[in-house]
């Protein structure tokens, strides 16, 4: 929304109470007379003149009117009607429950509404500038008790719609940060009075005489309300800025807080998603699947899997909250810069959240991995993208976040624990991505690969500004998404047998049959490819477990005794995995290496590689020493 729209008269100030509501025509004076009034007055005679659309106008409209009216529904649409842009689409269906586009593009302006004007408080009687309307509360020869369950009350009274919730054990709220995107912040002291004094009064007796007087709310109280460990507000489970398909199939469309799935949808301004048919047909199928093509037909998949991969990743935001289960981490992946790796990612944050997907690189260590980690889904971070991984992509707690339905850790800066759900899809993009740990059977692969020593110079696309184009058609590639999820939820879900990926087999069930239904191929048939070349580790140990067969003849040998050979044996030597390599000369004298060389076994016994399933069994003890022995199948 442009400074314009958010600011057109008085300084504004979120929505208050008052005892005189003003008239429609004082209401539409102010407008006119308001720094942005020439505007107003345009599009209130029904001038669409600047706008690409009468739909632009009405929803320009709309907004300046949940301005004038503290975003309030009814009064946005009695007042739409009176205007010279009303016509008889206003009236018409456009949502499979029953709304109408009037409905639909007052909801999406108040939705977009951050600020209000907030008219004049009239007086209430001689001296008294409190509002009759709020509850009073009384903190002065009280016991804290008492006080608190009358500020819990009228916190909660003004609770509808919901400013607060639980969240990871704690009230949250949910704000705009400077880049206006919507986040969830822990309530502590200071918000929870300032959302105390804002909906109530606070007043305190004078000894003596025992005349009431205006104070602040006690901080004894706001922190026994915070200590109290449950309250009465709605839970929330995260935050969505476009439409989302729903467990039961049925899409979440209303802005706002949606009880069903504890979600709060925050589209961004002008939003309009088109209705999704109830069935699509085949026509209405491939056209969504036309539609899909033109926003990732021009990158360079290098085959059908990977185009199919990134339909998948552009799906995995809208029906993540239908999916009871954990989602993988897409590795976005090319030969060399430029190839479009960051746009893909770019493209999939702007049809998701309607901005660029907020980066963040890979950390050196793991304990800056777990405090990225946690500020983004404490932020309620619906997208997460590990942008432009250099070094090999091997993370502890990168691995158990992808497989966790939960995430526990301390907020920075304080002894409290938090828990909170993993409902987020994860994006990796890099050249050549190498992998490490147990990351390789968490991911799915999407290669690019424009095959010239210039891809950043390639021209001709449908879109020459891709980002710009998505901007503009995101509700309706929304709705392409949402048109092929109801398409597979109308037809019964059919289900195929899809392939086994480890801890995410509800996210590949639902994705693959999905994609199945509207016939698009080749969705994860490239992981083999994948593991192979991705995790350089495993190979390297495959190959060295086969060496060492060889040299010890499947005999037991200790750690030790391996060492001896090394400086003597180029064939074993040559073969020593990159995580476990020689460093000089005299490495049998070196006993940090025998260390490191024995804890490399240990986390590796029992580990499966290759077709022959090599791995490593503990062989019984020798003076101490564990002995070891390479073993087949």
């Amino acid at each position: 929304m442009s400074t314009e729209e958010s600011a057109p008269g008085p300084a504004a100030a979120i929505a208050g109470y008052s005892a005189h509501q003003p008239t429609d025509e004082e209401l539409l004076d102010r407008a006119r007379d308001a720094g942005n009034g020439k505007k107003f007055g345009r599009l209130w005679s029904g001038d669409v003149e600047g706008y690409d659309s009468a739909s632009e106008a009405d929803l320009a409209l709309c907004m300046l009117l949940a301005f004038w009216t503290g975003r309030d529904a009814k009064r946005v649409d009695s007042l739409f009607r009176k205007s010279g842009l009303f016509r008889p689409k206003w009236d018409e269906r456009h949502s499979a429950d029953g709304r109408t586009y009037g409905q639909l593009t007052a909801e999406t302006a108040i939705a977009g509404t951050r600020e209000v004007w907030n008219h004049p408080i009239a007086a209430v009687g001689e001296g008294n500038d409190q509002d009759s309307s709020r509850p009073k509360i009384v903190f002065s020869n009280r016991q804290l008790h008492d006080v608190t369950c009358e500020a819990v009350e009228a916190l909660q009274s003004s609770n509808s719609p919901p400013m607060l919730f639980v969240r990871a054990g704690q009230i949250a709220r949910v704000r705009r940060d400077e880049d206006d995107r919507p986040i969830i912040e822990i309530v502590g002291e200071s918000e929870l009075r300032a959302r105390l004094a804002f909906v109530s009064d606070s007043v305190r007796c004078l000894a003596g005489s025992g005349a009431e007087v205006n104070c602040s709310p006690r901080r004894d109280v706001i922190q026994n309300i915070l200590a109290l460990g449950e309250w009465p507000f709605p839970a929330l489970q995260g935050i969505v800025e476009a439409p989302v398909l729903r467990p039961d199939g049925t899409i979440l469309t209303t802005p706002g807080y949606d009880a069903k799935t504890r979600l709060v949808y925050a589209p961004a301004p002008g939003l309009y998603v088109p209705e999704i048919p109830s069935e699509p047909n085949k026509l209405d199928v491939a056209a969504a699947l036309d539609l899909l093509d033109e926003v990732v037909g021009d990158f360079p998949f290098v085959d059908d899997a990977s185009k199919a991969n990134a339909l998948a990743m552009l799906l995995t935001p809208i029906m993540r909250f239908a999916i009871d289960g954990k989602t993988p981490l897409a590795l976005v992946d090319a030969p060399q810069a430029g190839t479009g790796k960051g746009l893909l990612a770019e493209v999939v944050g702007l049809v998701a959240t309607g901005c660029a997907s907020a980066m963040m690189s890979a950390p050196d260590d793991e304990d800056e991995w777990r405090k990225r980690i946690t500020a983004a889904l404490l932020g309620g971070r619906s997208l997460i993208v590990i942008d432009n991984v250099e070094r090999q992509l091997q993370s502890a707690s990168l691995a158990s976040a992808l497989t966790a339905s939960e995430w526990t850790d301390r907020i920075l800066g304080q002894s409290k624990m938090v828990r909170m759900p993993v409902r987020v899809t994860w994006i990796a993009t890099g050249n050549n991505i190498r992998l490490g740990g147990d990351i390789p059977r968490r991911c799915y692969w999407i290669r690019l690969d424009a095959k010239t020593a210039r891809p950043w110079k390639r021209t001709q696309f449908r879109h020459e500004d891709l980002p710009a184009w998505v901007s503009t058609e995101r509700g309706e590639i929304v709705a392409a998404l949402l048109t092929l999820t109801r398409a597979w939820y109308a037809a019964g879900k059919p289900q195929i047998a899809p392939p086994v990926v480890g801890s995410f087999q509800e996210w590949v069930r639902t994705i693959a049959a999905v994609l199945a239904f509207a016939n698009v191929k080749g969705f994860l048939t490239n992981l083999e490819t994948m593991y192979a070349r991705a995790d350089e580790s495993a190979a390297q140990w495959e190959h060295f477990l086969e060496i060492l067969a060889s040299v010890f003849e499947n005999e037991p040998f200790t750690v030790n005794e391996l060492v001896d050979r090394l400086t003597s044996n180029a064939e074993i030597s040559e073969a020593v995995p990159d995580d476990v390599a020689l460093v000089g000369d005299k490495q049998d004298k070196n006993v940090g290496y025998h260390r490191r060389l024995g804890k490399a076994f240990s986390k590796r016994e029992g580990r499966r590689y290759g077709d022959l399933d090599l791995h490593l069994e503990r062989a019984g003890m020798e003076s101490r020493a564990v002995k070891w022995c390479v073993v087949r199948g």
